[in-house]
């Protein structure tokens, strides 16, 4: 094996991304693939993803791996019975036919498989609860801020018309991640609203590795650049082995596959995995497809057949509390976390919700109304992005109609048909000749419409996209508005700590309008270490003054001490330095002076205000 120290790793990593050898969009030329060439020393440090003691597997008489894909002799025995792995995980490139990396720094994957009909096997609910105990302990993941679920159609996306659009659309899912600490889920495929996610993601890798370069060679090298602050990138794809294209490839093993590129008709739909997402969870459903009828219900599942939308609802459920308490040694459950694994499972809604969550529902097809119905049913808010086409502009007709006229005739004779007809001019091939699914879909729709709000929380917001001053770029306002008027104010220690992470969030988002409008009216609430934030962050003015127009006491704050902290914490330190210490005080070290406050400060406002007798 090659010997490179990391600093090498980054470097090779960051002229990949520099020249452009991700984009999907462009030709290559001779030196191009000569700086390739050169990077593979870097792809045999992939690292090896050791599972930790801790994480509650069992580990005996099962192998690490599925037998290579490269053995010709191999042939994948899709039993459960027989097939006693529990998980697969491994450390994976993509790159295109030509030989290109898409994903430098390749993606972490953990191929789980379910058993069923064994009585030696736990069940199928202790068994998911596997999930979020290995992405804590075999990925060292730690829960984000907020989980943005997106959830669209996996065989009736279309591309965008409007290249304007999209790129506002990846410019509004950036900023929204930059904002705080974030996780994306999609169903991880190689196209439509999964691969536009991804491509905004790598946007910014490759902007951040532009901007750390340059400050490596800037002349003030020696000046905090604020890469610390910046939030990290997590997207996760939760995918269907039985979409997968080169699914025998994620095996363990094999550390690099090439896209073969989607294969849909009407028969089959074969897609390959997006490579800028960080994370897939691979659900392997191959042997799984016993519902009939052409749909489930997510919310009364049985658990001898666990379909991929309800793996990947329950995956999402789960998120929802923190890792941490799935890697408690021995977990002690209270009646309302569900006093069985199997309770849990197919209880519609998780009391003492840790990280809060927001579901995106971009399009969709049939499938994704039972998704949104289940979101709803466990008061997990959903945005309906109107004017995106699909179950999107189904539901969110449907939601004006009953907005508009609640008398129950109308309902009956013409809204419930109407339903039905737009499913049916959407969906013709899947529910012309059955009208009991068709009905089933209508009658889900209204559900989601009337079980959308509850007293003063509301779940289900619709977002005009064609309306006036709609625009991409605020997904992370109707995001965060979302989730605040979701929410139940709590009361006591709850409560409180409800208020802080809502200020937080307001705050990491820069909103201090929703911030007035959905905490401060509820509750004159205020906090020393998140007014602290606020003074030192760029571009917080608005909220140290909703904070003064609180009562904030800033006279027991501003102590000695605290002041002088605040200027070794200034997030703008590079202007700090510059201007204040070099020009001013004439220090040309970025260590504050010990004379600072009672004769530098002094020295600074004179010259600032033009002021002598300070």
């Amino acid at each position: 094996m090659y010997s490179i120290d990391s600093k090498s790793f980054k470097k090779a990593g960051l002229s990949l991304d520099c020249i452009g050898l991700r984009s999907r969009h462009r030709t290559y030329s001779k030196e191009d693939y000569q700086c390739y060439s050169m990077s593979n020393i870097a792809s045999d440090l992939i690292k090896s993803d050791e599972i930790k003691e801790d994480l509650d597997l069992p580990m005996e008489g099962m192998p690490r791996s599925f037998p290579s894909n490269q053995d010709p002799n191999y042939k994948l025995d899709t039993d459960p019975d027989k097939l006693k792995s529990k998980y697969v995980n491994g450390f994976i490139k993509i790159q295109d036919t030509n030989g290109i990396v898409y994903n430098s720094q390749g993606s972490n994957y953990v191929n789980f498989k379910f058993e069923k009909g064994n009585e030696q096997a736990p069940n199928i609910a202790e068994q998911i609860r596997n999930v979020p105990k290995f992405m804590k302990s075999a990925w060292g993941m730690k829960s984000p801020q907020i989980i943005i679920p997106i959830i669209t159609g996996l065989t009736n996306f279309k591309n965008w018309r409007n290249p304007k659009l999209e790129e506002q659309f990846r410019r509004g899912i950036i900023k929204a991640a930059n904002k705080t600490e974030m996780w994306f889920i999609t169903n991880g495929i190689n196209g439509g609203i999964s691969a536009m996610v991804g491509d905004a993601f790598s946007e910014e890798k490759t902007s951040r590795n532009i901007t750390s370069m340059k400050s490596n060679y800037s002349s003030l090298h020696f000046l905090d650049t604020n890469e610390s602050n910046l939030k990290p990138l997590t997207l996760i794809g939760i995918v269907s082995a039985s979409t997968m294209q080169n699914w025998s490839s994620f095996d363990g093993i094999t550390s690099i596959v090439t896209a073969s590129g989607n294969r849909t008709n009407k028969n089959m739909y074969r897609f390959d995995v997006n490579p800028d997402h960080t994370h897939f969870i691979i659900y392997d459903d191959l042997s799984n497809t016993s519902d009939t009828g052409g749909f489930s219900s997510l919310t009364n599942i049985n658990l001898d057949s666990l379909s991929y939308d309800r793996f990947r609802d329950r995956i999402e459920s789960l998120l929802t509390r923190s890792l941490s308490y799935y890697n408690k040694k021995k977990v002690e459950k209270s009646v309302s976390d569900a006093s069985d694994d199997d309770n849990e499972l197919k209880n519609p809604i998780i009391e003492n919700r840790q990280i809060p969550m927001v579901c995106l529902v971009i399009r969709g097809d049939l499938n994704s109304i039972d998704a949104i119905d289940s979101k709803i049913q466990r008061e997990i808010p959903v945005i309906i992005l109107k004017g995106s086409g699909a179950v999107s502009d189904i539901i969110a007709f449907a939601y004006d109609e009953l907005n508009e006229n609640k008398d129950s005739d109308y309902e009956e004779s013409y809204l419930r048909p109407e339903v039905c007809k737009k499913l049916l001019n959407q969906f013709n091939d899947e529910l012309n000749k059955n009208e009991v699914i068709r009905n089933h879909y209508r009658d889900k729709i209204l559900s989601i419409v009337k079980n959308g709000s509850k007293g003063g929380q509301k779940f289900l917001t619709i977002v005009d996209t064609k309306g006036l001053g709609f625009d991409y770029t605020d997904l992370d306002k109707y995001i965060l508005t979302a989730l605040l008027q979701s929410q139940t104010q709590l009361s006591g220690k709850q409560g409180k700590a409800q208020l802080e992470r809502n200020l937080k969030l307001t705050l990491d988002w820069n909103c201090p309008a929703l911030a007035l409008s959905e905490i401060f009216q509820r509750d004159d609430y205020t906090n020393h270490s998140i007014f602290e934030n606020a003074i030192l962050r760029r571009d917080r003015e608005e909220f140290v003054e909703l904070f003064l127009d609180q009562g904030f006491y800033i006279h027991r704050y501003l102590g000695r001490n605290n002041i002088r902290e605040l200027f070794i914490k200034a997030e703008n330190r590079e202007f700090f330095v510059t201007i204040i210490l070099q020009r001013i005080l004439g220090h040309f070290t970025d260590d504050l002076p010990e004379n600072f406050l009672p004769d530098g400060l002094n020295e600074i406002l004179r010259e600032l205000t033009s002021i002598d007798n300070m």
